[in-house]
């Protein structure tokens, strides 16, 4: 298999195991209701497809890529949020930062630690967790309300769920076809 027919299959890989993460994260946060507003469950979907091509661009490209791809998480919440105007333009930047970032410094964690066969999930759960806290901080801080400890918290769990599940579909892409099989050389145990 070329390189590039690697890369295109681990990337489908990664959408498709984002997507599905963050399916089962608004399954297990919203139970039946999470298919009744389509906001909701469109909301989850972007975030699955974004986290995945994040992880992907970490995993295959590099920071240059990723940094391009929380802009266009940035450019999506911007169009998912109508009409356009600077209060949804400040809106979309104080959701896509927080939270495109944390999926990009948990994509770098998973390549730290990648002698960890599995159990990686756990830290995209924590550091996405806290993306989603310090969104939800930072709109409470803009909208000069207190900040609610309830309500991040809330924020926190529920970005930690979407992380964790996310997490461990791409994590499971890494154990079926992340291992790049060097068939010249010898293995020795």
């Amino acid at each position: 298999m070329t390189k590039n027919s690697r890369e295109t299959l681990l990337t489908f890989g990664y959408i498709i195991m984002g997507l599905a993460g963050a399916v089962l994260a608004g399954c297990l946060s919203a139970g039946n209701r999470f298919f009744h507003p389509p906001r909701q469950f469109v909301g989850f979907l972007v975030v699955g497809f974004s986290g995945g091509l994040i992880y992907a661009s970490v995993r295959l490209r590099g920071l240059g890529m990723s940094l391009l791809l929380v802009v266009l998480l940035y450019f999506i919440q911007l169009a998912s949020t109508p009409p356009i105007r600077p209060a949804s333009a400040v809106g979309a930047a104080i959701f896509a930062l927080p939270v495109g970032t944390a999926f990009v410094v948990s994509a770098y964690l998973f390549k730290a630690l990648a002698r960890v066969p599995l159990g990686r999930f756990i830290v995209m759960a924590l550091v996405v967790g806290l993306g989603y806290g310090l969104m939800i901080a930072i709109f409470l801080l803009k909208a000069q309300q207190p900040l609610v400890t309830r309500l991040i918290a809330r924020q926190l769990l529920l970005g930690a769920k979407l992380g964790g599940a996310v997490g461990l579909g791409l994590e499971l892409v890494d154990l079926l076809g992340g291992r790049k099989v060097n068939r010249r050389a010898p293995e020795f145990d």
